[in-house]
């Protein structure tokens, strides 16, 4: 039976189909690509051809050549941890994620600023697009993770006070309430900034004066 293999590139996972060949006893491992990805289809494990059918039917693997095709990050960042795995894609971020701002909301100074700890201690690492970056060890941003990373890094971009309010008030109904990812954790002042309607923030016990009004993106 083949299976689906993936290499990053830099814009997504490049997916070959092929077949696995064990060495002497298990130690070494190859994987030899066939040459007609539509060829390869009909020899998958029915799970994982039916999330390529998926893929495909969305429009979401782009042709890179008649063995391969391209899955971008923002299209891997949907799958299920388990869907992922099936296509050999990146083990999953296990770590936890802290947020915190700075500065004043209302200004253009204001940032917000992330980074990656496990039971407390600091992981060094680098982020890019759909990928964290630990030593040697690359992990998988999908779900909730990539979508906040996306809005923070777009609010960060912006210049205006009235563009980071914009960024800010789609980053903020993502945002967890409650401490059920335990992958998020966010700082009480963002949580406490509440979106009133769709033209106003308010804080919870505190009232900033004159109300910031603004329209949604």
């Amino acid at each position: 039976m083949l299976e689906v293999r993936s290499e990053l590139s830099d814009s997504g996972y490049r997916l070959c189909i092929g077949r696995r060949r064990d060495g002497i006893l298990r130690k070494r491992v190859s994987f030899e690509p066939i040459l007609d990805w539509e060829k390869g289809l009909p020899e998958l494990h029915p799970l994982t051809a039916a999330i390529i059918d998926e893929l495909d039917y969305a429009k979401k693997l782009g042709r890179i050549d008649t063995q391969s095709r391209l899955l971008e990050f923002a299209s891997a960042a949907e799958l299920q941890n388990s869907d992922a795995a099936l296509l050999n894609l990146l083990p999953p971020f296990p770590y936890q994620l802290d947020i915190q701002s700075r500065g004043t909301l209302n200004t253009p100074t204001f940032q917000i600023h992330y980074s990656v700890t496990q039971g407390g201690v600091r992981i060094p690492g680098t982020f890019s697009e759909g990928i964290f970056r630990s030593g040697e060890r690359r992990f998988r941003l999908a779900g909730l993770l990539f979508s906040l990373l996306t809005r923070i890094d777009r609010l960060n971009a912006e210049a205006s006070p009235e563009g980071k309010m914009e960024q800010f008030a789609a980053l903020r109904l993502l945002l967890p309430e409650e401490a059920t990812d335990r992958n998020v954790h966010t700082e009480d002042y963002l949580l406490r900034i509440r979106i009133a309607h769709v033209t106003a923030i308010s804080l919870n016990q505190f009232q900033i004066r004159p109300t910031l009004q603004f329209s949604m993106p």
